[in-house]
């Protein structure tokens, strides 16, 4: 290991080595000087070099860092002893004449940071070789300063102090804290500056100035001894040259003598010559950046090996600089296009496959964005699509009138669900063919992410290598979309209705017999609801005549109704069942029904005939099933053809007109308002309504009007019509073809969620990876299209000269570091 003497110079060239890469990732030790303007800076310095080289002046003087390197040297380069300076953006300047040195820093900081008074932040360096200094590193930075003035920028107080952050807060960066002593300590601003990077004072080096300026019988004993303000560097205080010396141009050396004598005659300061006087002070500075330099060596020599390592590794992603002599290096330019061409189609298809061992782990790139495209995006739109959405009542009753012509239908007509179910079958072509061109858009995507850092380098043949792909994906697009078409084509040429999957014609009138049955019976209910409802409150209307004629309340009459009434809820259940306090409020409400001349027996028979009226024709009423709904019921409702079997005497007509005489007519007058519109009379449509579907309704007949409901012999209206089983059927109808429509569209919805995928893996990409590598050789691998095709990008060979300048000087570095151990 080389001496202590040595450290010193070594980080000087280390940074004349770094400053060649501007700003340099290595944190050398050094000693940043901070303190505010007019505090004393510029004459330490000038002390300490023993030499009047910095610029004077108003306002900020300093306007760059200014790196000074100090460097003992016995002789000259004349060989004997001599001052003198050189710049490291002149070198091999030598610059004996310290004025010259004053004007070429003041001409390099107007170069750089203006002729105003603007700052910036690129350094000059200065070296200084003298045999009357020590060897030592300072960085002159700009004064600290509260308020422009003249031409300053409005926020330079800002920038001066961003500035001198940018140096102190370096781990590796000594600060001496400079303060005038005729200042009071707490009001420095540079050791509040020092404070904020460094709390616990462990690399700040205080120094108080203008010692001789305090007032008299004051003395800085207690700062410099560390008693005010503790340091570990601790205090040193020196007297700067007076400004009558400078405008009497005495040297340096006559103010370090004058400074000395001041010390010890002082009757404070002669006790502490250690901490005072510029000597002192350059011989601690060197001893504290000796220390600092030792213990962070081995640090730096890591570092520089880290660099170094990631400098090669940059390199290594460039390639070789292309040769004049390619055959000459060992690859000629046939094999290097070839082998490009291979490497790329390899990297191509891996990633398809997913066998590329550089996929990445934060997303889904090559075949997992495919696959995600078949089952996520694919497989969820044709989930979406609803199979009857597009399909309204009236479009279906339409097909199916069509489809029978001039006749009614025995059986729903198979033409009708062939019609509606293959436009719902066209559907499915849409989202098939985003499909395609999802998967097409992926695999261009994916042609860019395969150019692997060697093809980058030469532009034109990655430019070539992914028009060649981009012209075999069109190639292979068009016959793929006309293959998806016509599988949606064949699917809507044959509608295989013997499908194992097909629900079929039984299967669907079970579902919807067992649904009709649930509505039916929940339709009953409300209706016996309704109906007893209104028999009750007409025999409530009932009782209450008899009780203005003087009837006792709760007679006989009311006996014989409430019964019948309370047996009917009682069979009702729990099912649309009014609540308590309606029955209750009911039951105060009866009156006598001998009132009106009937007796019980006659209310009896009333009861009864109304009990017989809504449910005692219910053991003989039809099983309503799928013959019924298809062919019709013996009860059926009149059509335009004349009554139905009911009312000429078919069936059991003739049963039925023995239960019960048939009921006088009755007047519209004399049903009420509710009972006119519950059971249409006084409503019938004019022959040009429409119904609830927009189609012409038919006009009123004789007929249909004497099948109104009509009042019974004992005042009751009876509500069991069958007017609506045509209706009935049809909706019937309709509803099965819907479900034959929905069974039959998720069976074509499976097959071509199957099978689309398919297609396109084998007509886009899989014939796209076998023909890639075969016509990328054909279009490029030709000796007409060498030269062209290997001309490197120039940013890739701007990059490739950086990243080799960097490490050359990271290497010679390290040799230095390498020459202390």
């Amino acid at each position: 290991m080389s001496s202590m003497n040595d450290l010193i110079p070594l980080i000087n060239k280390l940074q004349d080595i770094l400053s060649e890469v501007g700003n340099s990732p290595i944190d050398l030790p050094q000693i940043a000087v901070v303190g505010s303007q007019s505090s004393g800076k510029s004459s330490v310095l000038e002390a300490i070099v023993g030499k009047d080289f910095l610029p004077k002046g108003s306002g900020i003087v300093t306007r760059r860092p200014l790196v000074l390197q100090l460097q003992y040297s016995a002789v000259g380069p004349s060989g004997a002893p001599q001052d003198w300076a050189e710049f490291l953006h002149n070198p091999g300047h030598q610059y004996a004449d310290f004025e010259e040195v004053k004007s070429e820093i003041e001409a390099e900081t107007h170069r750089i940071a203006g002729a105003n008074k603007g700052i910036s932040s690129e350094p000059i360096h200065l070296k200084v070789f003298s045999p009357n200094v020590v060897d030592l590193t300072l960085v002159d930075l700009p004064g600290l300063t509260k308020i422009p003035v003249g031409d300053q920028p409005s926020d330079i107080e800002l920038q001066i102090r961003e500035l001198i952050m940018g140096y102190i807060m370096r781990p590796n960066c000594i600060i001496l804290a400079v303060s005038p002593a005729n200042v009071d300590l707490a009001n420095s601003d540079s050791l509040k500056l020092a404070r904020e990077v460094d709390p616990a004072g462990a690399r700040t080096l205080g120094l108080l100035t203008k010692l001789d300026l305090m007032d008299a019988g004051t003395s800085a004993l207690e700062i410099l001894s560390g008693r005010v303000y503790p340091l570990r560097l601790g205090f040193v205080g020196v007297v700067n040259r007076s400004q009558r010396d400078i405008e009497m141009r005495r040297s340096l050396e006559y103010a370090r003598k004058r400074e000395a004598q001041y010390f010890s005659a002082h009757p404070v300061y002669s006790s502490i010559t250690a901490k005072c006087g510029t000597l002192n002070l350059a011989r601690t500075l060197n001893a504290v950046l000796l220390a600092h330099i030792r213990e962070r060596l081995p640090e730096l020599k890591v570092k520089l090996n880290a660099l170094i390592g990631a400098k090669q590794a940059e390199l290594a992603t460039y390639g070789d600089a292309p040769s004049p002599d390619a055959a000459a290096a060992g690859q000629s330019p046939h094999s290097l296009v070839l082998r490009l061409i291979t490497k790329y189609a390899s990297d191509f298809n891996s990633s398809v496959e997913g066998t590329n061992p550089g996929s990445a782990t934060t997303e889904l790139s090559g075949g997992a964005r495919l696959f995600h495209i078949f089952d996520q995006v694919f497989g969820h739109s044709l989930e979406s699509m609803d199979p009857v959405a597009s399909l309204s009542v009236r479009e279906i009753r339409t097909a199916m009138r069509n489809a029978t012509g001039s006749r009614p239908a025995l059986f729903i007509p198979e033409a009708a669900f062939d019609l509606l179910v293959k436009p719902q079958i066209a559907r499915l072509e849409a989202p098939a063919l985003r499909c395609v061109d999802t998967v097409y858009e992926e695999l261009l995507r994916l042609t860019h992410e395969s150019c692997f850092p060697e093809l980058r380098r030469y532009p034109v043949l990655r430019a070539r290598v992914l028009d060649g792909v981009s012209d075999l994906l069109k190639e292979h697009l068009a016959p793929t979309r006309a293959f998806v078409q016509t599988l949606v084509a064949i699917q809507r040429a044959y509608i295989n209705t013997s499908h194992p999957d097909f629900i079929g014609g039984a299967a669907a009138v079970a579902q919807l017999e067992k649904k009709y049955e649930r509505e039916r019976r929940k339709k009953e209910s409300a209706d016996r609801m309704r109906r007893l409802t209104h028999q009750y409150s007409a025999n409530a209307a009932i009782g209450s005549a008899g009780g203005a004629a003087g009837s006792p309340l709760g007679g006989p009459g009311a006996a014989g109704v409430s019964p019948s009434f309370d047996h009917h809820l009682a069979s009702m259940g729990g099912a649309g069942r009014p609540s308590a306090n309606l029955f209750s409020q009911m039951s105060l409400n009866r009156g006598p029904a001998s009132a009106l001349g009937i007796g019980s027996a006659n209310a009896a028979a009333a009861a009864a005939a109304a009990a017989a009226s809504s449910g005692g024709n219910a053991p003989h009423r039809e099983r309503e099933g799928f013959l019924t709904y298809l062919f019709g019921s013996q009860q059926r409702p009149p059509s335009i053809y004349g009554p139905g079997p009911s009312a000429g005497g078919f069936g059991n007509a003739s049963s039925t007109s023995l239960a019960a005489p048939p009921p006088p007519p009755m007047s519209h007058s004399a049903v009420s308002p509710t009972m006119s519109a519950v059971n249409g009379i006084g409503s019938n449509p004019s022959p040009l309504a429409l119904d609830e579907d927009g189609e012409p309704a038919m006009p009123a007949t004789p007929s249909a009007v004497s099948q109104a409901p009509a009042p019974q012999a004992n005042g009751n209206v009876s509500y069991d019509t069958p007017g609506g089983a045509t209706r009935d059927r049809e909706d019937f109808a309709i509803a099965l073809i819907r479900s034959l429509i929905s069974s039959y569209f998720g069976i074509v919805k499976k097959a071509l969620a199957d099978a689309v995928p398919k297609a396109v893996m084998h007509l886009l990409v899989n014939q796209t990876k076998e023909a890639l590598q075969n016509r990328l050789v054909q279009a490029l691998y030709r000796d007409a299209l060498f030269d062209e095709l290997l001309q490197e990008d120039a940013e890739v060979t701007r990059a490739r000269n950086e990243c080799k300048d960097m490490l050359d000087t990271y290497t010679k570095a390290l040799e230095v570091i390498a020459q202390a151990f």
